[in-house]
């Protein structure tokens, strides 16, 4: 029978990442997960996979909370070998209307959150390198050691991982999620950071929350063209500071927007 991988993601409770701990534990993997309020469908799950779920209920704003679940992964199943960062939250509305504590939330949660999850994944990612070349191993990270003493602290069966879970909107934008926008956009800007911090040794990438057919990530051809494209483009009127005629134009009809309209319902009730 071969190692089991052990994938832990956060946020895991409902949506993506309720999917995502569902089709990791229907391919045979062992899976952590935590979220800020439970649900019935990861509590089924937990009781029907006891001995490879491992569930509980945090705010991923919550550092030493992160740090120690991370640690309780680790000390249950022996090792980490992949880290999805799901866990998000988006308030809605347009940046005018957004409040201090709302910006706050997202930063924390979206961008802090993650990093601080990953940081301690990569941790424990590399303290079981440096334990699996202490034991004589010296193959590479996704190979298997023929002997072992305890299978909790075999060498992982797959390439350890990480992979940060973006949006769509951290690259076409979206009225209304500038602020959550941005938090998607920044993570994608760590993970590229980090895997040529982190080198072979781990795979690092960012994703999509869904499909998108909007630009590819750019490579160095890529930022040719965009560089090209937009030297034949002609300037936004908004790349000019607007006259009080202009401002009226654009603002007006941006207030009557379902959007604004229910972020100023919000504020007023």
């Amino acid at each position: 029978m071969g190692v089991a991988v052990i994938s832990l993601v956060s946020g895991g409770s409902r949506g993506l990442g309720l999917a995502i701990v569902e089709s990791l534990l229907a391919r045979g993997d062992r899976v952590a997960t935590f979220s800020r309020s439970g649900s019935d469908a990861i509590v089924a799950l937990a009781a029907g996979h006891a001995d490879r779920l491992h569930v509980e209920q945090l705010d991923a704003a919550d550092s030493s909370a992160i740090q120690g679940f991370v640690a309780r992964v680790a000390a249950r199943f022996g090792r980490i070998d992949h880290c999805i960062a799901n866990a998000a939250i988006a308030h809605e509305g347009v940046l005018a209307t957004t409040r201090d504590d709302e910006i706050d939330a997202m930063l924390a949660v979206n961008v802090k959150g993650s990093i601080v999850l990953v940081r301690e994944c990569v941790r424990q990612m590399l303290v079981q390198e440096a334990r699996s070349a202490s034991d004589g191993y010296t193959g590479s990270l996704d190979s298997t050691p023929s002997t072992t003493t305890d299978p909790r602290h075999s060498a992982s069966p797959s390439s350890p991982s990480i992979t940060l879970v973006s949006s769509v909107v951290a690259r076409s934008g979206s009225p209304g999620l500038s602020v959550y926008a941005a938090t998607k956009a920044a993570l994608e800007g760590f993970a590229k950071s980090l895997a040529r911090e982190l080198g072979p040794a781990l795979r690092g990438k960012p994703i999509p929350d869904r499909p998108s057919h909007g630009p590819r990530p750019l490579g160095h051809a890529g930022r040719h063209r965009r560089r090209h494209r937009f030297s034949h483009e002609p300037r936004s009127r908004l790349h000019h500071r607007p006259g009080p005629r202009l401002r009226r134009r654009l603002i007006k009809p941006l207030l009557s927007t379902p959007i604004v309209e229910r972020s100023l319902e919000r504020r007023s009730g």
